[in-house]
C-alpha cells in the first residue's frame, strides 16, 4: 500500500515536523547536489573562488581593522583576529543570501507540491558548509603561524643551521 500524505493546516508539534524533515532526506541530499553543482560547476574558477573570494576579503579586512584603523585586537594577530569573525559572518551571510534566492526560485515547486519546506534553505547550508571548511583550514593556517613563527621567520639556509627549536637569535627576519 502506498504512503498516503495528508497536509493539515498548521498544528504540527516541532518534533513531527522534525519526523517529516527525515522522511524527505534524500531531497534534501538531491537539492545539496544541486546546488552544489550550480555553485562549482559552471565556472572553471567556481573551486578557486572558494579560497580566492574568503582570503581577499581577509586581506583586506586585516590590513584595514589592523593596520590603518589600529583596532585594538588584545595582543593577536590582527588577521587572525579578523578571519575568526569573516569565518561566521561569510557563512550567515552567504547562506542567508543563497536560502532567499532559492526558495524565490523555487516557488512554483513549493507551491505545486508537498515537501518540508526547510528542505530548501537547509540545502544551501549544506553547500555553505564546504566554503566554511576552506575558510577554517585558512584560519588554522594563520591559528598554526601566529603559534609557531620560529618555523615561518626563518630563510631556508638559516633554518638548516639551527640546531634546536629555541635558535631564535640564528632565525630572525632580515
Amino acid at each position: 500500500m502506498k504512503e498516503r500524505t495528508i497536509i493539515t493546516p498548521g498544528g504540527l508539534s516541532l518534533a513531527a515536523y522534525f519526523k517529516d524533515l527525515l522522511r524527505y532526506k534524500q531531497l534534501l541530499g538531491a537539492f545539496s547536489y544541486r546546488n552544489l553543482r550550480a555553485k562549482y560547476a559552471q565556472t572553471m574558477a567556481g573551486v578557486l573562488w572558494a579560497v580566492v573570494n574568503p582570503l581577499l576579503s581577509l586581506l583586506i579586512l586585516g590590513f584595514v581593522f589592523g593596520k590603518v584603523a589600529k583596532m585594538d585586537s588584545g595582543g593577536i594577530d590582527p588577521f587572525l583576529f579578523t578571519s575568526v569573525g569573516l569565518t561566521a559572518w561569510t557563512y550567515v551571510s552567504s547562506v542567508a543570501s543563497w536560502s532567499g534566492t532559492a526558495i524565490v526560485n523555487a516557488r512554483n515547486m513549493i507551491t505545486k507540491i508537498y515537501f518540508p519546506r526547510l528542505i530548501i534553505p537547509a540545502s544551501t547550508a549544506l553547500v555553505g558548509v564546504i566554503d566554511l571548511l576552506v575558510v577554517f583550514i585558512m584560519v588554522g593556517g594563520l591559528f598554526v603561524y601566529s603559534l609557531f613563527p620560529i618555523f615561518f621567520d626563518c630563510h631556508l639556509n638559516i633554518w638548516s643551521s639551527c640546531r634546536y627549536l629555541g635558535c631564535r637569535t640564528l632565525c630572525t627576519i632580515s
